[in-house]
């Protein structure tokens, strides 16, 4: 990856990846969470509480409900 550009060779760089990328994705999140929680909105179902897709999904890709006629935040 870094010949082809995708990582740096800088040191600090290194030392978020020495433990691989799974673990620099959760480190991440977990300090965007810790950091900027107010600017976080998880979106989930509110029939089954799993995880849209996107914020402003209005379907569930789980269980297929559909919450496009209720009032939300995001309107």
């Amino acid at each position: 990856m870094t010949d082809r550009g995708w990582i740096s060779e800088r040191p600090e760089i290194k030392e978020f990846l020495k433990n691989g990328y799974e673990e620099f994705e959760l480190n991440a999140a977990k300090r965007i969470m810790k950091e900027t929680p107010e600017k976080v909105l998880l979106n989930n179902c509110p029939q089954c509480n799993r995880l849209a897709r996107t914020p402003y999904a209005k379907q569930c890709r789980y269980c297929t409900y559909s919450w496009h006629n209720l009032n939300s935040v995001q309107d």
